[in-house]
């Protein structure tokens, strides 16, 4: 139901009229971010509060090879297609992730988080600073300009499909049907280990053979579906294909980021089932113990960092090519928190709650607080109320959303729908203390009756 929804919400947001798919986008890649930083705070219990610096870097790092930013200042105009340039984003990422996780693997709780917390203060600087860097040169002599400064990155290239644009024997074509080939095997290896554990564990497989054979029809449809072939397209006559991504028609990328989401919650999902994501959940309950039962934290933690960078990656990709054009801005200490909170409103270490949290949070951030300004200037308009007038609801989303924390932590500290481990967790002395009381009403119960007979 849930998944027929989705697939549909263009054409019923059209056939309504409702013009919602230039918010949903943002939310959803807000949602993409939150699933990634609940693999570091939710799985492996490290607090992040830099978060968004990852989100920077895979939209710095698609802007700068997405764009003929760099290769323009040595007289080339080479851009690299953005179906390369989001792996290559994950990949910067993730690696970064481990530049973060190294030198805090001996820290623990506040200094962790003031750590984080100063490399997602860190980054923003670097790339508003990094306008002209005196020892490379470009072309014409002057300081590479390596991240454009304030005014940040245009002209980001949005994607493009079919990927395969024409079969011509071109060296181009060659690298496409190579990735052709490189993604098909490793939907094949995903879609077998997935039928293996399912036929291990004696359940159904019919919605998992459904889903590869969706998938395969995508993926023939992405990379083939208007390819050019001695200029006939491959397509059924009187279409073509998508072509370029335009900033004016959004269900394109209203797919692609479903697409990408869809991707996130399988994954991760896998992680959180596997042998690391229990090394995860083992190293977040206690350390000490986790080490002692042979767990590598090193590696654990590391891989934490990374993994979960790697989804901002993605998001920042996307979000840099959907934009087409990024600043330093864009990835202030706010974004941090504000991807923070989807996590623990929702609740920490649960795919379905995050969801919830991100499609609380960024819906009041990107919807509501827009909606509720723009009523209240319509109600000044017609009382000529000028303090209404001149209110904008957005100014207080900061203090809106710490006081859903400061709520969150005395009322339900495990979010709204908490993973069952999260939530004995926290409750783990109101177990103990029911079962106490339970205990010492039996005792006294049956001292009553013993004295009774």
């Amino acid at each position: 139901m849930v998944g027929a929804f989705l697939l549909f919400l263009p054409q019923i947001d059209r056939g309504l009229g409702l013009a919602w798919l230039g918010d949903i986008i943002p939310i959803m890649i807000f949602i993409i971010l939150a699933l990634g930083l609940n693999i570091v705070v939710g799985y492996a219990g490290l607090l992040d509060l830099g978060y968004a610096a990852f989100f920077a870097i895979g939209a710095y790092t698609a802007g700068m090879l997405s764009s003929t930013h760099l290769s323009g200042q040595f007289g080339s105009n080479f851009q690299l297609s953005f179906w390369l340039v989001i792996w290559i984003a994950a990949a910067v990422a993730a690696m970064f992730g481990i530049i973060l996780g190294a030198p805090t693997l001996p820290l623990r709780g506040d200094y962790l988080a003031i750590v984080t917390l100063g490399f997602g203060e860190i980054v923003p600087i670097l790339f508003t600073n990094l306008d002209a860097v005196d020892w490379i040169k470009t072309s014409t002599g002057e300081p590479l300009n390596l991240t454009g400064g304030d005014p940040g990155i245009s002209a980001i290239a949005p994607p493009f499909l079919p990927i395969v644009q024409r079969l011509d024997g071109s060296g181009a074509m060659i690298i496409e049907l190579i990735g052709f080939v490189l993604v098909v095997l490793a939907a094949l290896y995903l879609v077998r280990r997935v039928l293996d554990d399912e036929r291990a564990a004696r359940k159904s497989t019919t919605l998992t053979k459904i889903v590869g054979g969706l998938l395969a029809v995508f993926l023939l449809y992405a990379f083939f579906y208007g390819t050019d072939i001695g200029g006939t397209p491959l397509a059924i006559p009187g279409t073509s294909g998508a072509g370029q991504f335009l900033p004016t028609e959004r269900t394109p990328w209203y797919y692609l980021i479903i697409v990408i989401f869809g991707f996130s919650i399988f994954f991760i999902n896998r992680l959180r089932r596997s042998r690391l994501g229990r090394a995860w959940m083992a190293m977040r309950e206690d350390e000490l113990a986790a080490a002692s039962m042979g767990i590598d934290l090193v590696r654990t933690k590391l891989l934490a960092f990374a993994l979960g960078a790697t989804f901002s990656g993605f998001g920042g990709a996307f979000y840099g090519a959907y934009l087409g054009s990024i600043t330093p801005s864009s990835f202030q200490f706010d974004k941090s928190v504000l991807i923070l909170c989807m996590v623990i409103l929702g609740g920490l270490g649960n795919i379905p709650g995050v969801i919830l949290g991100g499609l609380i949070i960024v819906s009041a951030d990107i919807f509501f607080l827009n909606r509720l300004t723009d009523l209240l200037k319509q109600i000044a308009s017609n009382s000529n109320n000028e303090a209404l007038a001149n209110f904008k609801a957005s100014d207080y989303r900061l203090m809106l959303f710490g006081i859903v924390l400061v709520i969150m932590m005395l009322v339900r500290p495990e979010g709204l729908v908490p993973s069952a481990r999260r939530r004995a967790e926290l409750h783990a002395d109101e177990e103990t203390a029911r079962h106490e009381n339970a205990s010492a009403f039996d005792v006294e119960h049956n001292n009553a009756q013993l004295s009774t007979e």
